[in-house]
């Protein structure tokens, strides 16, 4: 269950990431004032990968403390993330 929802968190990071690409190059703005930074110096990709990393190891690490809130906090990151990008999607279009 755990693989499954860290598979689906980096697939909407790497969604999310292009989409911010997309948007920054139609004229839009990141609002997140760190994101904005990584990417006005050319590191978001890093920054992203760095974040997806750091998250996934940070559920492992509770997945082995208690796994149902581990999959329980998953699910509910996974519902906010498809809503960022759906959102995100939306506004593009």
């Amino acid at each position: 269950m755990v693989l499954i929802f860290s598979s689906i968190f980096v697939g909407l990071n790497i969604l999310d990431l292009v989409e911010t690409k997309v948007a920054l190059a139609n004229g839009f703005i990141e609002l997140n004032p760190i994101a904005n930074f990584m990417f006005s110096i050319g590191f978001a990709e890093i920054f992203k990968a760095v974040t997806t990393i750091t998250v996934l190891l940070c559920f492992y690490f509770l997945y082995k403390i208690n796994s149902q809130l581990a999959i329980g906090l998953s699910f509910i990151l996974s519902i906010f993330l498809s809503s960022l990008v759906i959102w995100n999607w939306i506004q593009l279009f």
